[in-house]
């Protein structure tokens, strides 16, 4: 957005929102306060474990201003209606054309393209399977029985299950009060997630300073036990460091190391002044580099730039 930001003396309420993505929980909306003042409004909705937060932008705007923004959230408007139309026009036309393979448990795909055969089932169970052969029972065997390829196939074949798996275990967390994150871990704790992951050890007074002189922390714990960590390094100029996330082994697979890395992300562009750039960077395990693909970080050595590197010092 143009213009400077400022912070309203009123409270603004919303008129009517002209953007919205789902992906970074992010929406621009029009609002005006009881005086008559027009803010064009950025808001992003973040959130660290079952916690979430909202962070506004606001522009003052003039009042013959308003109408454009009007005009674009009635073609956001529009354009949502013909995308779900032709979502429904396409889930029918799937529907129509399920495919079986004649056996008596009746298999089909939900679409041609997919992986995954569906079983049908009189008992109302939701049934699948990779190759008609080996069937798993979604309520039961999702995902503790499933490899993390086959995991990963079925998330994207089926992400309404992926978000409802997901918020169930949120809510599971939330009703047994384990799962939390916090922004403090000992030395000890932090040593030990190291160790966890074969990771260099060195004196607890080091770790110490690791804790103490980062930027912002993260600490998941199940009850009082540390599970996870992340630690963001900045001095607040235009490059900043995304160190040590671990997670515990038994742990993986929940969303937890996600949940870490867009803490990090977050935090870190919410405290960015306007017009401020910076360039993050991490050195990623080996292999778990489409992980971190997936939050916009690029693999290195690349065409803009050579492979990292480092050494270790020893005292």
């Amino acid at each position: 957005m143009e213009g400077k930001s400022i912070i309203p003396d009123e409270k603004v309420e919303e008129l009517f929102c002209y953007y919205a993505n789902k992906d970074d929980r992010s929406a621009k909306w029009i609002g005006v306060t009881k005086s008559g003042k027009y803010y064009n409004v950025e808001t992003h909705t973040y959130n660290i474990g079952s916690a979430y937060s909202n962070s506004h932008i606001y522009y003052p705007i003039e009042p013959d201003e308003v109408d454009y923004f009007k005009k674009i959230a009635e073609d956001r408007k529009r354009t949502e209606e013909l995308k779900a139309l032709e979502e429904e026009r396409s889930r029918l036309e799937d529907q129509a054309r399920l495919i079986t393979n004649g056996s008596d448990k009746d298999f089909y795909k939900k679409k041609n393209t997919d992986i995954i055969w569906w079983v049908k089932d009189d008992n109302g169970e939701q049934k699948f399977s990779f190759d008609r052969e080996t069937v798993f029972n979604l309520m039961t065997d999702y995902p503790v029985k499933l490899t993390p390829e086959q995991k990963e196939i079925f998330d994207k074949e089926n992400p309404y299950w992926k978000v409802y798996f997901k918020k169930r275990n949120i809510s599971m967390n939330d009703n047994n009060q384990e799962i939390k994150y916090v922004q403090d871990i000992t030395p000890e704790e932090y040593m030990q997630l190291r160790r966890d992951v074969g990771w260099k050890e060195f004196p607890l007074e080091q770790a110490k300073a690791c804790i103490d002189n980062a930027y912002y922390v993260v600490c998941v714990r199940d009850g009082e036990k540390a599970i996870g960590v992340v630690r963001l390094l900045w001095d607040g100029g235009y490059i900043a460091f995304l160190s040590d996330v671990i997670v515990d082994a038994a742990y993986r697979g929940q969303g937890i190391g996600k949940t870490l890395v867009e803490s990090c992300l977050i935090q870190l562009k919410k405290d960015m002044k306007p017009g401020y750039k910076v360039k993050i960077t991490l050195n990623s395990a080996k292999g778990k580099e489409p992980f971190y693909e997936k939050f916009g970080f690029e693999v290195r050595p690349n065409d803009d730039a050579g492979a990292g590197m480092d050494q270790w010092l020893e005292g």
